[in-house]
């Protein structure tokens, strides 16, 4: 399912346009989220495969218990990836080859900053890419809208327990706007990412906020783990749009946070395809 939006030559980003079936529009006054089914769980690690590609990822933390350092490793190639965290800003080397950085303006660390500014450096560049993404939030506080100069515009609805039940990307074509919808759901467990800091969702794995699969996305903002996921999109050679559907299922640990997940997604509908896979995965649990 997540190869059509890259053949719709739609750039790593962003989402919904439509709100489905009790999906919450921003603005609105709502009681507070429902808090995670249980806590104390911290995740350590995990090994992400898609498509065949895995990488591992382990969590490190300071005395503190907050979020210190990703370091990230493709298991077929060696490259490695490490993520810092510091001062509210994140610098990520790519074994040598490039780096980036962000900066940020407002609450990082309540969770709610108000613009984010993306560096990367080739090695080797003295043109370094920049992009500037402009943050808002629903009357909960919740992530409402991303925007970016380049990049389409990313749209995020709610329901009353905090998992994100809609993503729209909308990107201007000519005189149209092409929009290209997740509708989610969710079980009732615990995210792993649940115990992260407030600012993870801002600086998980991703490079960018439009994002071709949004399966991690949903996973890092939310409090539980989406079950399935209906895409529709604009198939811009046929000039229609389709539709395609991701379906996950989970092991749990006793404290309901999952330890092993698969996904498998059909597109066209009818025509199973690979599968994603989250195993190998540690938590320190009290």
């Amino acid at each position: 399912m997540m190869t059509i939006s890259i053949k719709q030559g739609c750039v790593l980003l962003m989402f919904f346009t439509a709100v489905n079936n009790g999906c919450k529009k921003t603005g609105t006054t709502q009681p507070p989220p429902t808090p995670p089914p249980a806590a104390g769980c911290v995740l350590k690690s995990e090994l992400i495969t898609r498509f065949g590609s895995a990488t591992s990822y382990v969590y490190e933390y300071d005395s503190k218990g907050t979020l210190a350092r990703v370091k990230a490793a493709n298991q077929a190639t060696g490259q490695e990836y490490e993520f810092n965290f510091s001062d509210g800003n994140k610098t990520n080397n790519f074994n040598g080859l490039a780096t980036s950085s962000n900066f940020f303006t407002g609450d990082l660390m309540g969770g709610v900053p108000g613009i984010q500014g993306l560096t990367f450096v080739s090695t080797g560049s003295s043109t370094p890419l920049k992009s500037k993404y402009v943050f808002s939030y629903d009357s909960r506080k919740n992530l409402s809208s991303v925007i970016a100069d380049l990049e389409p515009k990313v749209l995020l609805y709610y329901d009353d327990k905090g998992n994100v039940t809609l993503i729209t990307y909308e990107r201007q074509t000519g005189p149209r706007v092409i929009s290209t919808d997740y509708k989610i759901t969710y079980d009732d467990k615990n995210s792993p990412y649940n115990n992260m800091h407030p600012y993870f969702k801002f600086m998980h794995h991703r490079f960018y906020w439009y994002v071709y699969d949004p399966w991690l996305l949903v996973s890092v903002i939310s409090p539980h783990n989406p079950l399935r996921i209906d895409a529709r999109y604009y198939d811009d050679v046929a000039g229609t749009y389709k539709t395609a559907t991701e379906i996950f299922t989970y092991t749990y640990n006793s404290k309901g946070f999952p330890e092993d997940m698969r996904m498998t997604y059909t597109d066209p509908p009818g025509a199973v395809n690979n599968s994603y896979v989250r195993n190998q995965v540690t938590y320190d649990c009290p």
